[in-house]
């Protein structure tokens, strides 16, 4: 049967003042959605609509809601807000302590590796001469270790300066035969006047032991250089993320009520339906204008720290660099010893008792002449630890690099948004697709925001972190350069010169707006976000699945046109539905007849 055009017509209409009823709230329609949503002593509940010109957040001609449960409301959200935010910052904390974790466990390990095979080479070599002069070489690794973990704030040139100036006095008074208490007043009188002093050794030493010397102190020097750089870098990480948070009691008066028009005005209108992921990107990214002011500061020290950590992976490899510290410095012993007797000449000058030491080459007659000295190497398989640690820390890094800048997308992904874009879901004031556009990433961007605007005010917390994070980063950049972060002249020259892997960061406030130079453009075109350093990314076998790297698509909401869908709540739409399907039912059979 086809229906005429009245009947048609009359179908139309009632749809239509169906969707009307239903769009909109009025005097005597029960308010059910708050109190099967809410735990609420059904005292603070209105069973029917009033007048919601008071309120704040959610004012209307008429709402379920009074100013009390407006602000039981109001309270709710803020907490949800918070504690979804604290949620994922921790969550990363907690990632990177422990990446810290194996990374010192691993350094650890091939430090005592690096030292007992070193002793073992040593006592094969020198036997009991070695023995006793043994502990020269434990306290110089545990200075070492402790340096690199922090423990010990003596400055590392100065580590090996005494351990070089106590290590000649040691030999030179070996080489010549000096034993029990001779030895110890020989070796006190050149430690007094500084024979074997930084400043005195370039006039002391042969070229061939100076430049053993050097080999050894700029392996030792760049390694544990670089490998205190990343653990301050990587602590550096765990304090920001603990650090910048967003404070309830602190959100402005905008973000508040753009958060209840997102989540919560919908229930005061008796409807119950997800936000829009439109809706709440905007004001996710009003909101945490404050916090994303740090994203410039924070790719840039994570790019640094990417590119320290290849060169952790090479050249500056603990693994590589500590493997042959045994031979190095039993090679170093071995030429100082063979010009013992030249340097004495010196010596005698300084010390006159050492006249009564004697000439006799005790330290070379004691190092044995075995065909095949020991064979040190601290194995390829730690080797192949230590880079699969490092690849591992770079999938992370490479991860939260735009963290900041992105951060509202997983945030609306956890509050439970609607991101279909089948305009089933609340734009702020009915249930319909959200047409208002969404702000662009970055905190300048937000100054326009439709939903909460910022007016470019700064917290001081994010104002240190930003101070900590731009020094790491001059430190990982003087370190990727081989210069010593701890004796740099002027350390804020880092804004006043570039190098390949600063290229394409950008600057600003961190809005990522591209509408300036140096933010991402060139002549193939712009990018969100600029590349991280140069080279193919390493790969993860199990990558971090506790980030999102992108936000949310929302490009249905935003350009798809068309009329509202409306969608209400059961319990409002059976009141309608029976009365309308026997009006239908009554226009079909008169139609008919």
């Amino acid at each position: 049967m086809v229906l005429g055009c009245p009947s048609l017509c009359i179908l139309v209409l009632l749809t239509a003042n169906l969707a009307l009823s239903l769009s909109q709230l009025t005097r005597d329609t029960p308010c059910t959605i708050l109190k099967e949503t809410y735990l609420i002593p059904e005292s603070q509940l209105q069973s029917y609509p009033i007048s919601g010109n008071d309120l704040r957040s959610c004012s209307s001609s008429i709402t379920c809601c009074s100013q009390h449960m407006e602000s039981i409301l109001e309270l709710d959200v803020v907490k949800r807000y918070t504690n979804h935010f604290h949620n994922k910052t921790r969550s990363l904390k907690h990632t990177f302590t422990k990446l810290r974790q194996e990374f010192q466990d691993a350094f650890l390990i091939l430090m005592a590796d690096a030292e007992a095979e070193r002793h073992t080479l040593f006592r094969a070599t020198y036997g009991d001469i070695y023995l006793i002069n043994q502990h020269i070489f434990k306290e110089f690794f545990e200075k070492l270790k402790s340096f690199c973990l922090g423990s010990n704030i003596e400055p590392l040139p100065d580590i090996l300066d005494s351990f070089f100036h106590e290590l000649f006095i040691r030999v030179h008074s070996l080489s010549l035969g000096a034993t029990g208490d001779s030895l110890e007043g020989y070796a006190d009188c050149i430690h007094r006047k500084q024979l074997f002093s930084k400043d005195n050794l370039e006039k002391t030493l042969p070229h061939l032991v100076l430049s053993s010397m050097a080999t050894v102190r700029d392996r030792v020097r760049k390694s544990l250089y670089a490998a205190k750089g990343f653990l301050e870098a990587i602590k550096q990480i765990e304090m920001t993320l603990g650090q910048v948070s967003v404070d309830g009691n602190r959100l402005s008066p905008k973000c508040k009520v753009g958060l209840m028009r997102a989540f919560h005005c919908q229930k005061c209108s008796n409807y119950n339906a997800m936000p829009c992921i439109g809706l709440c990107l905007n004001v996710m990214k009003g909101c945490l204008a404050p916090q994303l002011q740090i994203h410039d500061s924070w790719s840039r020290m994570l790019n640094n720290l990417a590119l320290l950590s290849d060169k952790l992976g090479d050249s500056l490899s603990l693994t590589s660099n500590f493997n042959t510290l045994g031979q190095e410095l039993s090679f170093l012993v071995t030429s100082y010893s063979s010009y013992a007797g030249d340097i004495q000449q010196m010596v005698k000058r300084r010390c006159p008792n050492s006249d009564n030491v004697g000439t006799s080459e005790i330290l070379l007659r004691n190092k044995r002449t075995a065909s095949n000295p020991p064979t040190v190497t601290i194995g390829d398989k730690r080797e192949m630890d230590f880079q699969l640690l490092i690849r591992k820390f770079q999938s992370h890094c490479d991860t939260v690099t735009s963290l900041w800048s992105v951060f509202p997308g997983p945030l609306c992904e956890s509050l439970s948004v609607d991101s279909n874009g089948d305009g089933q879901c609340w734009n702020g004031e009915t249930i319909g697709r959200y047409t208002k556009p969404v702000s662009r990433d970055g905190t300048h961007s937000q100054i326009t925001n439709i939903e909460v605007s910022h007016e470019g005010a700064s917290d001081s917390t994010v104002s240190r972190q930003i101070d900590e994070l731009h020094n790491t980063a001059t430190r990982l950049k003087h370190l990727y350069n081989g210069v010593d972060p701890y004796n740099v002249v002027d350390d804020n020259a880092y804004d006043d010169y570039e190098d390949e892997y600063d290229d394409g960061s950008g600057s600003g406030d961190g809005s990522g707006d591209g509408d300036s130079s140096g933010d991402g453009c060139d002549e193939s075109g712009c990018y969100d976000h600029p590349p991280t350093r140069p080279g193919p990314k390493p790969t993860s076998t199990t990558p971090p699945d506790l980030y999102f790297q992108t936000t949310p698509n929302v490009k249905s909401e935003q350009e798809t046109s068309g009329a509202s869908t409306l969608s209400h709540s059961l319990p409002f739409f059976t009141m309608f539905l029976m009365p309308l399907l026997s009006i239908i039912t009554s226009t079909l059979t008169m139609s008919s007849c």
